[in-house]
């Protein structure tokens, strides 16, 4: 019995590491990642919710992109828009990122609202359009549909929220350890990539579009 539990530390220890070899070699294979432009809801409270906003940096590492973001209530088309202003994205070659980023923050919104969104960017002529709705005033009687997320990780071909597609979701927790890249280790990827392929994740796009 003692040999026996002294070999199972050894073949722990080379399972870990023909594991951690494999996910570098995927990295590897993958290469970095195609950026999309894209819009991402991101905290939301009862007079004001954060929108995320991405755009790939210029062939010279370039932040030129501005958005600015317009919304009202949904549905409410005689409602006028209320705007964001316009806004630069920052990141790029300076920073070492494939990517330019901001988040706008909407302000003056009513509790318990449906609301819709249209993010312009300077160099995209389609507006980026999104839904959100506000929580409640503090004290209303209330239920939500609650998803948390926590020990994330990216697996070619595999959506990262199956459970998106079964059951509605209304509020999302995002709890820690969003791509599962323990540091010093990356898988073989800059963590900006495994940012990405996490945002840019069908399924993911899903769940964040309305919570």
């Amino acid at each position: 019995r003692g040999s026996s539990r002294a070999m199972i530390l050894p073949c722990l220890l080379i399972l870990a590491t023909i594991g951690l070899v494999l996910a570098i070699a995927v990295g590897v294979a993958l290469g970095p990642p195609h950026v999309e432009t894209l819009v991402s809801l991101g905290s939301v409270s009862t007079d004001w919710a954060k929108i995320y906003v991405q755009a790939p940096a210029s062939a010279d590492g370039k932040c030129a992109e501005k958005v600015r973001v317009v919304f009202r209530p949904a549905g409410d088309l005689q409602s006028p828009w209320g705007t964001s202003g316009v806004l630069a994205l920052k990141g790029g070659s300076k920073f070492g990122m494939l990517t330019c980023n901001v988040v706008v923050k909407l302000s003056q919104l009513k509790p318990a609202t449906n609301y819709e969104y249209l993010a312009t960017l300077t160099n995209n002529d389609s507006p980026l359009s999104g839904l959100f709705t506000t929580f409640p005033a503090p004290g209303s009687p209330s239920k939500f549909t609650m998803a948390i997320s926590s020990c994330l990780g990216f697996f070619p071909l595999l959506p990262v929220w199956p459970l998106r597609y079964l059951l509605p979701t209304e509020v999302t927790f995002l709890i820690g350890d969003a791509i599962y890249a323990d540091v010093p280790w990356s898988l073989g990827q800059p963590y900006e990539h495994l940012y990405l392929r996490l945002v840019q994740d069908k399924s993911f796009k899903a769940l964040t579009a309305k919570s």
